[in-house]
């Protein structure tokens, strides 16, 4: 059962350490209900992967094979080149929030088939994935 909050708040911990100070160089989707973030942290470089196809909200962390999707749809435009500052988990309930330098938050519902990520900036939806 991993899209129970606990569970889900367990990982936030997780990838508060990650990705706290990483740069996103890129945010693109080669499917239609998969979206991939390229992050950079000094010289290194991973890939946090975000799938809603199935029944279930799947994750991956990767750092070994980052090449860009050769047929990807652009998203979430206004993300690229921030720094994520925090990553929270929403109080009891399944989404993350991720804090930009800009002031601007991606929200990443991890609901299975729901499921969903959004850009923020205080209060107003500036893009939406699906």
């Amino acid at each position: 059962m991993i899209n129970h909050y606990f569970f889900l708040a367990e990982v936030a911990r997780e990838l508060r350490y990650l990705l706290v100070g990483c740069e996103i160089t890129a945010i693109v989707s080669p499917h239609l209900g998969e979206l991939r973030f390229q992050l950079r942290k000094g010289n290194d470089h991973m890939e946090l992967q975000l799938n809603w196809e199935t029944n279930f909200f799947l994750f991956k962390i990767s750092e070994d094979d980052l090449r860009m999707p050769k047929q990807y749809e652009k998203q979430l435009f206004g993300a690229w080149h921030q720094t994520i500052t925090e990553v929270q988990q929403a109080a009891f309930d399944r989404y993350w929030v991720l804090s930009l330098s800009d002031g601007s938050e991606l929200v990443i519902k991890c609901f299975p088939i729901h499921g969903n990520a959004l850009l923020l900036k205080e209060g107003a939806v500036l893009s939406v994935f699906r």
